[in-house]
């Protein structure tokens, strides 16, 4: 029960942690979006263009596969 009580209260804790933590980004944000507006609007703009994509997986985890065989299973 003891071990139970005190997992409990590290999820407490980490979720008050979580909810400040959310909470002091979003009004440090807004406090850099009044005072850099500029700065603010062109973050906004790039990120609606640039994307960070996730890397490719290995060449032995890739499936390659040719268009003139639709119905041959894939090769590794």
């Amino acid at each position: 029960m003891i071990s139970f009580l005190h997992g409990l209260g590290w999820v407490a804790g980490f979720a008050v942690l979580a909810v400040l933590g959310g909470w002091l980004g979003l009004r440090a944000g807004q406090h850099a979006v009044r005072k850099y507006p500029a700065a603010a609007s062109a973050l906004w703009m790039l990120s609606m263009f640039l994307r960070i994509d996730p890397p490719q997986p290995p060449r032995a985890e890739r499936v390659i596969k040719d268009e003139d065989a639709a119905g041959d299973p894939p090769k590794v």
